[in-house]
C-alpha cells in the first residue's frame, strides 16, 4: 500500500479519526434514534466521515460539550465575561455574578481566605473598589473547560484609607447547560 498522506496527517491521526467517527456514528444512532445504513467502504472513509460531520454538533450539545467553531469566539465571550465580573465589582451588582458563578463556586483570594459564591456575592455588594482594570487575560481551552490567566489592578478607599494593588489570578471555566460558568478562581497581590 503506496498511498500519499495529506502532510498534516499521519496514519496514526487517520486511524484515530476514522475510530472517532465511527464511535459517534454509533452513539448518534443510539442517541438520536437515526436510522442508518452501513456507510459505502471507501478508500478515505470519506463517506462516514461526512455522515459524522453532520451529527456531531447535535451529538456534543446533547453531551453537554461548546459548540465547535472558532476558539476565538469561544475566548470572546469567556473574556467578556470576566469583564463583566470586574464590572460587578465597581457598580456593587451581586446579581451580575449570580449566573457567572456556578452555585459550587470557590475562590482564594489575596489574603489566602477560601470563598464561597455566597461570599463572593456579599464581598461584591460591600465593595470599595472605585477603579477595576484589567491589564492582561489569557484564555487557555481545554474541551468543555478554560482556564483564564491574567493581572488586574483595583483602587479604591478602604476605612478611609485609598488603596491600590496589582493581582495575579486563575479562573476556572466550565461549559455547563449550554454556558460557560466560572467554578473556581485565586488570586494574589504580585506589587505595585
Amino acid at each position: 500500500m503506496n498511498e500519499e498522506l495529506p502532510p498534516e496527517m499521519s496514519w496514526t491521526q487517520i486511524l484515530v479519526s476514522r475510530r472517532r467517527a465511527a464511535c459517534l456514528l454509533v452513539l448518534a444512532t443510539r442517541l438520536l434514534g437515526a436510522q442508518t445504513q452501513s456507510p459505502a467502504p471507501s478508500a478515505d472513509g470519506a463517506s462516514l466521515l461526512k455522515r459524522v460531520a453532520l451529527l456531531e454538533p447535535q451529538l456534543a450539545k446533547s453531551a453537554g460539550y461548546p459548540p465547535r467553531g472558532a476558539d476565538s469566539d469561544v475566548e470572546a465571550k469567556i473574556l467578556a465575561t470576566e469583564h463583566m465580573w470586574g464590572q460587578a465589582y465597581l457598580s456593587k451588582d451581586p446579581k451580575a455574578l449570580e449566573k457567572i458563578l456556578d452555585d459550587a463556586f470557590v475562590n482564594v483570594d489575596s489574603d489566602g481566605i477560601l470563598q464561597t459564591k455566597a461570599e463572593v456575592l456579599a464581598e461584591v455588594r460591600a465593595s470599595t473598589v472605585q477603579q477595576f482594570l484589567t491589564e492582561s487575560m489569557v484564555v487557555h481551552l481545554h474541551g468543555n473547560a478554560a482556564i483564564v490567566t491574567g493581572v488586574f489592578e483595583i483602587k479604591g478607599v478602604d476605612r478611609g484609607k485609598p488603596f491600590a494593588q496589582r493581582e495575579l489570578f486563575v479562573d476556572t471555566w466550565l461549559y455547563k447547560n449550554g454556558q460557560w460558568v466560572s467554578i473556581a478562581g485565586l488570586v494574589t497581590r504580585i506589587g505595585p
